[in-house]
């Protein structure tokens, strides 16, 4: 019995490794680089100095945060960077030091743009760190399964909401947005694309 085809098996062996990126987030990169950077660097926009200087803006910003003495316990933040395109996400108890954040941010070497996303909240939101991987692995997974090439699109689940970050066409980004659409159980949906065209 042919359980399934040679296409099918592809698609399988690279969810599994999306999957398996996902729960590994702060390592995905870095395991995707080492072990497929062949693949990553053909669909990928950005080259392989790209993809290091957003790891380096990344380590660079979070330290910049937990360096601030009005930030520091006061703020849960989480740093994306693509093509020098910074999105924070997080939770901050009051709207100046969500504004703090931007201005600090805006001020590392490297960054071209903030989006600050940040939840200002007077209390802890319980963290969803667990089901927000899974949900950026089903988001993945159906953007490959309709022949969009998820290596070029990064997405960022925080709190149910999704963030779709790459270098697309405007056309793509469409698609995109409207595959993202279909999966069920997401929040809110935002494009911090950059446009090729």
């Amino acid at each position: 019995m042919n359980i399934m085809d040679n296409k099918g098996w592809c698609k399988f062996r690279l969810v599994m490794l999306l999957c398996t990126a996902v729960v590994l987030q702060g390592c995905a990169e870095a395991i995707v680089i080492g072990g497929m950077s062949g693949l990553v660097v053909a669909h990928d926009a950005r080259s392989t100095k790209g993809l290091f200087q957003d790891q380096a803006i990344e380590k660079s910003v979070l330290r910049v945060l937990a360096r601030d003495k009005k930030l520091d316990d006061r703020g849960d933040f989480t740093v994306v960077s693509f093509n020098g395109a910074v999105l924070l996400t997080g939770q901050v108890r009051n709207e100046a030091l969500k504004k703090r954040a931007t201005k600090l941010v805006s001020a590392v070497e490297g960054v071209r743009r903030v989006h600050n996303e940040v939840l200002v909240a007077a209390r802890p939101v319980a963290n969803s760190w667990t089901r927000d991987s899974y949900t950026t692995a089903r988001v993945k997974a159906h953007l490959f399964f309709n022949d969009i090439d998820a290596t070029r699109v990064k997405v960022v689940s925080e709190r149910g909401n999704i963030y779709l970050m790459g270098m697309v066409s405007r056309a793509e980004s469409e698609r995109v947005l409207s595959m993202v659409a279909n999966v069920d159980g997401i929040g809110r949906v935002t494009k911090v694309f950059e446009y090729v065209d």
